[in-house]
């Protein structure tokens, strides 16, 4: 299963087992501090449990590498170029002309004159 669907049902059976842990725990813990920690400690965990199930997996660092993004930030700190290099430049400005049929853009890629893009 993928998808929303699938890490609901994660969560939900992750849930289940945590909850039939909780009844053995509290069986066998006497106290009302060693319950209220206990008790505490796993609700901790069901909540860091359900939220690892349910959040979206993130690219890895060898799934992201080669790529550039272009960001927007007209106050970018200034590249300095040397060489051959594959970069991505901040957009610095963008407007938007004849009823947003042509779109114009600066983008910065160095502080300093190039030779070619």
């Amino acid at each position: 299963m993928g998808g929303k669907v699938g890490n609901i049902l994660k969560a939900a059976i992750i849930f289940a087992g945590i909850a039939t842990g909780q009844a053995w725990l509290f069986k066998t813990l006497e106290g009302s501090v060693f319950k209220f920690f206990g008790k505490q400690l796993l609700m901790g965990a069901i909540m860091g449990a359900a939220s690892l199930a349910l959040q979206p997996k993130m690219p890895s660092q060898a799934e992201l590498q080669g790529r550039t993004i272009a960001q927007r930030n007209p106050l970018t700190s200034r590249k300095i170029v040397y060489g051959r290099t594959r970069l991505s430049g901040a957009i610095t400005y963008m407007e938007a002309v004849d009823d947003n049929k042509d779109l114009h853009m600066i983008v910065s890629f160095a502080g300093h004159e190039i030779n070619a893009v």
